[in-house]
């Protein structure tokens, strides 16, 4: 299960921040012993586990890197800020108009 988890994140970090991600895993009772590199778009292009051994390899895509943005505009859902839902804010001034 924690092999599942892994691969998850990894593809979900990849995917959220539109790049090429290496995780490495150790290996052992406590660990998830899987290590991969996953695209922009989440697809895993190199993998090794526990048993496998060596090292992961894969070739980048510039063309890749260019075009997942597009089709996948999440960085451009980033919030670097924190606002209250209007909802919330007209909600407050009209107690505040009704207590008066």
């Amino acid at each position: 299960m924690k092999e599942a988890h892994w691969e998850t994140l990894l593809r979900a970090r990849a995917i959220e921040n539109t790049i090429y991600l290496a995780g490495s895993s150790q290996s052992g009772p406590d660990r998830v012993g899987v290590s991969m590199i996953v695209d922009p778009m989440g697809v895993a292009v190199a993998s090794r586990g526990e048993q496998d051994g060596g090292v992961a390899a894969a070739n980048v895509s510039t063309e890749r890197i260019t075009t997942t943005p597009l089709s996948n505009p999440s960085l451009q859902n980033r919030k670097f800020t924190v606002h209250p839902p209007k909802s919330a804010a007209n909600a407050g001034s009209r107690a505040s108009n009704d207590e008066r």
